[in-house]
């Protein structure tokens, strides 16, 4: 496999309420530190020359564990696991799956070939018992209650999350086994641009572009991908070629100030087209079928956050949609929506302890 990549990145610093599930709750963690320093100074009458980061161990901060604001990872009761963008970086996997086979606690099943179906098991638990979130989005298939890892690049990918174990208090019945959190560079707030491109054996190519634009004191990210590759005959009897396609558009706003109001906005869109071969005749082996599945994807959010004698709050409405049609030998068609429509407060306490009080409706 072949790589290529050019690009351009300025980065800078933004204030304001945290983003839960989005690049800018990091940000805002470390703005935070920044500003209490600073304040340290102007009482002491010293200058600290030390970046913020220098201040905290950054990549120990988990968003997931407590649905608004961040915490560090040592005083949560469940085992988390954290990769970040340079560790993402450096294993150059493809896709979202791969990186997640590795960590532990976590069970991969593929079937077929190149974005053919991948399910994420957690400490024995099913496929439909883990929440998977992106971009603070829930994404698992309401009509199966799981989530198809298959068509989730990497490419697009900054940070992933994993809080193992039953979290059903804080993310409901759907997280009996754990919280997968996905983070996108739609989230992000630094100002900049890359692009990339990749190529390889079966005519596989994929190529992703993104940029980060500021917009009336926001910050608007534009991320695309798009992965094509002719694949290998499934079934092994010199037939055609199962081969996949897939593209995606995420777009994010974000930090945009209305007065005491912190507003940030959220769309994706994803579309795969996946050939495979099946059992037809149920005789236990696969046949040259031609069958394929497509799947489409959509999802949005928009946040609103603001601060209420002294408590962080957050007002949130996502939805998704997600279609697929699979024709052939198991022709079948599913088309499922979910909304939410969450609240959330959290008071923090010096000693330590978080309370969160929240209300959330589904449907």
């Amino acid at each position: 496999m072949s790589k290529f990549y050019w690009g351009t990145t300025l980065s800078i610093i933004l204030s304001g309420t945290a983003f839960a599930q989005t690049q800018a709750d990091y940000d805002y963690e470390n703005t935070k530190m920044f500003e209490a320093v600073r304040e340290m100074d102007e009482e002491n009458g010293t200058i600290t020359l030390v970046h913020p980061p220098h201040f905290g161990n950054w990549d120990e901060l988990i968003v997931v564990g407590t649905r608004l604001g961040t915490t560090l990872t040592d005083p949560l009761t469940s085992p988390a696991s954290i990769l970040t963008e340079d560790e993402i970086a450096a294993r150059g996997q493809a896709q979202v799956s791969d990186l997640l086979r590795s960590l532990p606690g976590i069970a991969v099943s593929n079937s077929g070939p190149a974005t053919g179906l991948s399910q994420i098991r957690l400490r024995g638990s099913e496929a439909n018992q883990v929440l998977v979130l992106i971009d603070g989005v829930e994404v698992s298939n309401p009509t199966d209650g799981g989530f198809d890892f298959a068509s989730l690049r990497a490419e697009d990918v900054v940070r992933i999350e994993v809080l193992r174990g039953e979290q059903s208090a804080l993310w409901g019945a759907d997280a009996v086994g754990g919280v997968i959190n996905i983070v996108t560079r739609a989230g992000e707030t630094s100002q900049g641009w890359s692009a990339s491109l990749e190529a390889g054996s079966r005519n596989t190519m994929e190529g992703q572009l993104s940029a980060r634009l500021p917009v009336a004191g926001a910050t608007l990210s534009i991320n695309g991908n798009a992965f094509l590759t002719d694949g290998y005959d499934v079934s092994g009897l010199s037939g055609e070629k199962d081969g996949s396609t897939s593209r995606s558009l995420n777009l994010g706003f974000n930090n945009f100030d209305l007065g005491g109001l912190r507003l940030s906005a959220k769309y994706g869109g994803l579309r795969t087209r996946t050939n495979f071969d099946s059992d037809s005749p149920f005789d236990g082996r696969l046949y040259d079928t031609n069958d394929d599945t497509i799947f489409d994807q959509r999802t949005a959010r928009f946040d609103g956050r603001f601060d209420l004698a002294g408590f962080p709050n957050l007002i949130s409405f996502s939805h998704a949609r997600s279609e697929t049609d699979t024709c052939g030998g198991f022709a079948s068609l599913s088309d499922s929506t979910r909304t939410n429509l969450p609240f959330v407060l959290v008071k923090y306490f010096e000693n330590g302890h978080i309370v969160t009080l929240l209300a959330d409706g589904e449907h």
